[in-house]
Parts: structure tokens; sequence; C-alpha cells
């Protein structure tokens, strides 16, 4: 029903942006090791 498109469409944008934060460490660790490298 309703309901659990919306509780599966929260539990995407939560999933994106946890991705979206994990790569932004990333990026920021990857940079921080080649730049000591």
């Amino acid at each position: 029903g309703l309901q659990r498109s919306l509780l599966d469409g929260g539990l995407v944008d939560e999933l994106q942006s946890e991705i979206t934060e994990r790569r932004r460490t990333w990026n920021i660790f990857n940079t921080l090791v080649s730049f000591l490298l």
C-alpha cells in the first residue's frame, strides 16, 4: 500500500545519503593519502 511505498522511499533516501557520505569521506581519505605519498 501507500504506507509501504513511503517506507521504501525513505529507506532508499537513507541509503543514498549514507552512500554519498561514505563516498565523500573516501575521496577525502584518498586525497590525503596521495598527498602524503
